[in-house]
C-alpha cells in the first residue's frame, strides 16, 4: 500500500487557497537524485520564468507546500521510487507537474526498472523520458494549463487521501 497524503478536507482547503492565491512563481522545481546537468538544462529553459528549486533533503516541508500553492506549475526531476511523499504533496495541492521521468535505477550493481511517478494519470500533467522532447512537450503542457486541463488533486482524492488509504487497508484485511 502506498502512503496516504492529506485528508480530504485539507485537499479541499488547498483547492480554495489555490483559486484565491496569486502566483508568485511560475514554477516550482523539485530535484531528487539526478544529475546536476539535468537541473542546469531545465534552469536554462526557464530563464524567462520565475522559479524556486527544492532539492531533496535540503528544504522544509511547509515551504514546499506553501510555495506550491503560489506557483503556476511544477517540474519534477526525480528518480525511480515508490512515489515520494513530496510528489504526492505537490499533486495534493493541485499543482500541475511536468515530470522528467527516470525508468531505470542502479542499486548496488543491480538494474531496477521503475518510474518517478507510479501513481499518475493524464490529469496530473505531462511526463517526458528525455531532454530532447522537452521543448515540444513543455509547450503542450503550458497550453493545457491555460486550458485548465489539469486537476492533479483528483488522483490524490481517488487513490492517496487518508480516507482512501484507510478504505484500501480495510479491503486488504477483509480479503486476506
Amino acid at each position: 500500500l502506498p502512503i496516504g497524503i492529506f485528508d480530504e478536507e485539507k485537499l479541499y482547503e488547498f483547492e480554495r487557497q489555490r483559486s484565491n492565491n496569486v502566483n508568485k512563481y511560475d514554477c516550482l522545481i523539485y530535484f531528487k537524485n539526478r544529475k546536476e546537468d539535468e537541473l542546469d538544462f531545465v534552469r536554462k529553459k526557464l530563464n524567462n520564468y520565475k522559479f524556486k528549486i527544492f532539492s531533496y533533503g535540503d528544504y522544509k516541508n511547509n515551504s514546499l507546500i506553501s510555495t506550491s500553492l503560489i506557483s503556476r506549475f511544477g517540474i519534477v526531476i526525480g528518480s525511480t521510487e515508490s512515489q515520494g511523499i513530496a510528489i504526492n504533496e505537490l499533486l495534493g495541492t493541485n499543482l500541475p507537474l511536468f515530470v522528467l521521468d527516470k525508468k531505470e535505477n542502479n542499486y548496488e550493481g543491480i538494474k531496477l526498472l521503475g518510474t518517478s511517478v507510479p501513481y499518475w494519470n493524464n490529469l496530473c500533467g505531462k511526463i517526458i523520458e528525455d531532454l530532447e522532447s522537452f521543448d515540444s512537450a513543455f509547450d503542450l503542457f503550458l497550453n493545457n494549463i491555460d486550458l485548465n486541463k489539469y486537476q492533479p488533486n483528483k488522483l490524490i482524492f481517488e487513490k492517496l487521501s487518508f480516507q482512501k488509504m484507510l478504505s484500501n487497508l480495510y479491503f486488504q484485511f477483509d480479503n486476506f
